[in-house]
């Protein structure tokens, strides 16, 4: 008896689990593998620091952001810069019609070193978002290319990213339009 507990005791309460914590942006960047990470946690926050902190700044840093958009959309997207990727991923994660946003990143292959610099690498992957609309569901499916480079404080940023069209018949269509479409 001496050795039984009283079941009507008060526990000390289990801390929560948190299924996905978020990163400070420091330590995302910090690996070139981990920027895919960020750029999927700024999709399913939503957040825009996030996406901003991944895009390389020209007013930091002496390179400018270039995308190339799939040759279906190039029209629309002529002369996007990085304030242009900043506003549409704004006006997307702001759009009242949007119920959830999903993006999946899978095949990633590198990062491969670039020339003779360990300060600059190649990422390929392939993706696809799925946009929940109040009265539709869009899918968006692709190909993406970054070229990514560390900066003097051992941070990594996307300077170059060329937006594939894989498959026209699978998807609504690619990044390239989702950015078209929220310019």
């Amino acid at each position: 008896m001496w050795g039984c507990t009283n079941p009507f005791d008060t526990r000390e309460p289990k801390t929560p689990q948190i299924n996905n914590p978020i990163q400070p942006i420091g330590n995302l960047q910090s690996n070139p593998d981990s920027l895919l990470r960020q750029l999927q946690y700024a999709f399913q926050e939503p957040n825009w620091n996030y996406y901003e902190a991944l895009l390389a700044n020209p007013t930091m840093f002496p390179l400018n952001f270039i995308f190339v958009p799939q040759q279906d959309a190039a029209y629309r997207l002529v002369g996007w810069i990085r304030q242009d990727e900043l506003n549409y991923f704004r006006k997307l994660i702001t759009d009242k019609s949007k119920n959830d946003l999903l993006l999946q990143i899978y095949n990633v292959q590198g990062p491969i070193q670039i020339g003779a610099s360990q300060d600059t690498m190649l990422m390929q992957f392939y993706y696809q978002i799925e946009l929940n609309l109040t009265v539709r569901k869009e899918y968006y499916q692709g190909q993406s290319i970054f070229r990514i480079f560390r900066s003097p404080q051992s941070l990594w940023y996307i300077y170059y990213w060329e937006d594939i069209q894989i498959s026209p018949e699978t998807a609504d269509s690619t990044w390239s339009i989702l950015k078209a479409t929220y310019r």
